[in-house]
Order: C-alpha cells, then structure tokens, then sequence
C-alpha cells in the first residue's frame, strides 16, 4: 500500500510541474488540458498509421513499432495511461477518458472493464498487424 501512496506522491509532483509549465505558456487551464489532448491523439495516431502504412524495412515502422511496445509497457505498469491521467489532472476532473469518450457514441457504456477491453483489444489488433507485417509481406 506503502508503494501505491508513493507512485502517486511522484505522479503528482511531475504533473504539478507540467501543470505550472503548460499554465505559464496557455495562461488558462483548459488550453493546457485541449494541447495535452491533442499531442496525446496526435502521438498515438501518428504510431498507429506508421505501423499500418510504412514497409517494415523502414525506420520509421520499426520506430514506430518501438513506441507502440514502450507506450503499451508504460500503460501495462502505471496501471491505465499516464497521459490521460495527466489530462485529467490539469483538468481536475476524474471523469475524463480521453479517446475513450467515444465508447458512448456506440452505446458503450464507459466502465473500467469497457475501456480496458477495449484498449487491450485495439492493442492486440495493431500486434497481429505488426507480426503480420513482419512474418507474412516480404
């Protein structure tokens, strides 16, 4: 219990200091929150068509590839996306999901099991992309 109360103390002090910073540059709270969300989207998005668009000979799949597995890790060991949580700290609202708002455009309901289900089933379908890319195309 000891480990969990420190992880936070840590994950608060660094997002407190983003906070300061992105405040200091936007000078209001929902502007950090909008430009934390968009280079968020923008990131993923940018990994996930690198992956499913460049030949696997290049770079910029393999880089892409690299960032998938770290960001998976990342999200596997600090228990949910570090990000989000970020987005939700600047935000100071619990209830934000990030690109998991949309699970309520196909009458989803927003559940830590949804979201999980759907994160790790978004993560395995981009996987048997990569070892398909890898193993199967020449």
């Amino acid at each position: 219990m000891d480990n969990i109360t420190k992880k936070k103390e840590i994950e608060n002090t660094f997002f407190k200091k983003i906070e300061n910073i992105l405040n200091f540059i936007f000078r209001d709270k929902e502007y950090s929150f909008w430009f934390v969300t968009l280079i968020h989207n923008f990131f993923l998005i940018s990994i996930f068509l690198s992956i499913t668009i460049f030949n696997k000979n290049t770079f910029k799949f393999k880089l892409a590839v690299l960032f998938f597995i770290f960001y998976f890790l990342f999200f596997y060991i600090s228990n949910g996306d570090p990000i989000i949580n970020l987005e939700r700290f600047i935000l100071k609202n619990n209830s934000w999901f990030g690109i998991f708002e949309s699970l309520e455009l196909f009458n989803i309901p927003k559940t830590k099991r949804n979201i999980n289900f759907t994160f790790f089933s978004l993560t395995t379908i981009f996987y048997y992309i990569i070892i398909f890319k890898i193993f199967m195309i020449k």
